[in-house]
């Protein structure tokens, strides 16, 4: 239980940094105004949104499916009747 819960608080400690790190590297790389030569490229937020939200979803699944999973026989121990 314990271990668990501390998967938990490190899982969501984790994403809490890197938030926060996205925040002060958009803060620190963004210009003034929007420019730059990636804008020229098309369809280039799009694939730049998919890219984030697969990788988004592949940490989550990573992370997230140790702290939550129980064990096969969880609802079915043996001396519970």
């Amino acid at each position: 239980m314990k271990l668990r819960l501390l998967a938990g608080i490190a899982a969501g400690t984790l994403v809490a940094v890197t938030l926060l790190g996205l925040e002060v590297l958009s803060f620190l790389g963004s210009p003034s105004h929007h420019g730059g030569p990636w804008n020229e490229w098309p369809l280039w937020d799009l694939v730049w949104g998919f890219a984030g939200a697969a990788a988004l979803v592949g940490l989550g699944i990573r992370i997230l499916k140790p702290a939550l999973s129980r064990p096969e026989n969880h609802y079915h121990r043996e001396g519970d009747r």
